[in-house]
């Protein structure tokens, strides 16, 4: 084949070869798109001098199969830091496609927010759609001492299809200087503090970008725009009830929660109440079936709180696991006091650890062996993993055999029913008094309707033997005063049973070996003193709860760049199709 010959054929293949690339290209998202998605939310917000908010959110929608449309939930009502019920209104502008034609469109009123519901019930729509949708919100700034902001949920975080690429675009009015400008985001689901999104600034310009939901956080010098407060929730409103409806009201007001009283009295006696334990109490010298201290205050009382945790904390420092220290920090003008807790490496031949004491040490650590309790308090959200530890709890004692279900979610299923009955009574004003009594009176026998086993009872019956040995120690001397360590192998015990001060003053003026795990101004140079070390350690255990309870506040200076969507100060919500 000649020189010639070659390139022509060369050129041909090269052509070909483009031609084939080029129609891949053409094909190829047809017939991989498959799946119902959003390909792209653009959120473009603008802050106005007013104060009122205007956002456009631009939803480009793939629709494998034929459906009418998709709603966006839009939430209104929301909690803030302090727990106070606040609402910002949404008033929606328009709904257009992206040259600008109104799409057909319905607003629904329910439960916590706004739907807005887009399509033609007649009609059906596949493939690629967008829907361009304008909305005010009233309210949505946040202000503080030392800045103002908006805090934006910009995407929703409930919506029933993946956001492949989300966007979102505040503009700031003048007189706000750009340098002046702070930014933060957040992506993931509720009560993610992951920042795994990009952001800039340009000019009164903030530009932010994510897969997934987004939220996006600005903040600027206070008093530069207008101060419009969120509103207060809407208060139910009662109609006027005429005499006629209060006299027939009386009946069902005493009838109703009479035969609500009569059936779960029924259902307890049944269901509910313990076999019969011993008749007298018997002092006992060590725990239940030698379980931990959380277990015993679970099957003590059926409940796990803040006092089981606690002393699941300083159970693993007496097991070795940690270790707790008394710190002094240095502030402007005095000196404050922290702890410190030290993680520390499993103790050689030390038995596994329980599910939730796994978890304690997880959320107390997520990063590092050494945290302060200031910091859990003011950073960490550890009160965001209680419930799980203490699920755990639960569910530890129930696989175990001290309960026929799970207390708390047997608990669960009563408080259920009594707020169902106190939210008839919000919307049918004549049984109003039934409702709300028949509801108080199922949240009372659910407090009471968790059911110890035979086994659940003697381990009760035993656990109030061991706290009658704890609480008058100094009558027991000679059962204790010579087993090594007893003091901080039960101190843990004193404290769910909320005795911690009258276990220590059973030591008062005994030669006691000092605690490896607790480090702190009790010991000094003298003898350990229990007494001096039971102040101390309440002084650790009422800081300790403060900061396990604590949710790190977003309501001070800086709040709104310190966590993720649960704190966020509006929009959110989601969507789908129908």
């Amino acid at each position: 084949m000649g020189s010639t010959s070659r390139r022509s054929f060369g050129l041909i293949i090269l052509i070909a070869s483009f031609v084939i690339a080029g129609f891949a290209v053409v094909v190829r998202p047809a017939v991989a798109q498959t799946v119902e998605e959003i390909s792209s939310f653009a959120s473009d917000i603008e802050v106005r001098s007013d104060g009122i908010v205007g956002i456009v959110e631009t939803i480009e929608y793939y629709f494998p199969d034929e459906r009418h449309g998709i709603y966006r939930d839009i939430a209104e009502e929301y909690v803030n830091d302090r727990g106070e019920q606040y609402r910002i209104p949404i008033t929606v502008l328009s709904v257009r496609d992206e040259r600008g034609n109104d799409w057909n469109y319905s607003l629904e009123r329910g439960g916590s927010g706004l739907r807005v519901k887009i399509g033609d019930p007649n009609r059906t729509v596949t493939g690629r759609q967008v829907y361009v949708i304008a909305y005010e919100a009233t309210g949505a700034l946040r202000y503080f001492a030392d800045h103002d902001e908006l805090y934006w949920n910009a995407t929703g975080t409930e919506w029933q299809v993946p956001i492949r690429r989300a966007a979102a675009t505040i503009r700031l009015p003048e007189p706000i200087d750009p340098a002046t400008i702070t930014l933060k985001c957040y992506t993931g689901g509720r009560g993610s503090a992951a920042e795994n999104c990009q952001k800039s600034v340009q000019g009164r310009q903030a530009d932010f970008a994510a897969t997934g939901a987004l939220t996006v956080v600005v903040g600027w010098p206070p008093g530069l725009i207008a101060k419009v407060e969120a509103a207060a929730a809407p208060a139910v409103s009662w109609p006027g009830v005429p005499w006629r409806w209060i006299l027939s009201a009386l009946l069902p007001s005493l009838v109703i929660p009479l035969g609500v009283f009569i059936y779960l009295f029924g259902r307890w006696r049944r269901y509910g109440r313990d076999l019969q334990g011993s008749p007298t109490l018997v002092v006992q010298y060590d725990p239940p079936d030698k379980l931990g201290a959380a277990e015993t205050g679970v099957i003590y009382d059926a409940t796990a709180d803040i006092r089981e945790v606690s002393a699941a904390i300083v159970e693993l420092a007496v097991r070795g696991f940690l270790l707790i220290r008394e710190v002094e920090t240095q502030g402007l003008i005095f000196k404050s006091q922290d702890h410190e807790l030290v993680k520390l490496a499993a103790p050689t031949g030390a038995a596994p650890l329980a599910e939730h004491e796994s978890k304690l040490l997880a959320a107390l650590f997520p990063a590092g062996d050494t945290v302060r309790l200031s910091y859990i308090k003011e950073h960490h959200a550890f009160s965001g993993q209680l419930k799980g530890i203490t699920d755990s709890m639960y569910d530890r004692v129930t696989t175990l055999g001290y309960f026929e279900q799970n207390p708390e979610r047997v608990r669960a299923k009563y408080f259920g029913a009594g707020v169902a009955f106190m939210l008839v009574g919000f919307f049918i004003a004549p049984l109003a008094i039934a409702a709300v009594l028949a509801g108080i009176i199922c949240l009372v026998f659910g407090a009471i309707m968790p059911k110890r086993t035979a086994r659940g009872v003697q381990a009760f019956d035993h656990a109030k033997g061991f706290r009658e040995y704890l609480e008058h120690a100094e009558k027991y001397r000679l059962q204790w005063q010579e087993r090594e360590n007893i003091f901080e192998k039960f101190l843990p015990y004193a404290m769910v049973f909320g005795i911690v001060d009258k276990w220590a003053k059973a030591f008062e003026g005994l030669q006691l070996q000092q605690p490896s795990w607790y480090e702190g101004r009790a010991f000094g140079s003298g003898a350990f003193n229990a007494v001096m070390f039971s102040s101390a350690f309440n002084s650790f255990g009422t800081a300790m709860n403060s900061a396990v309870l604590s949710t790190p506040s977003r309501s001070s200076s800086g709040s709104g760049f310190s966590g993720g969507f649960s704190g966020g100060g509006g929009g959110g919500g989601g969507g789908g199709s129908w």
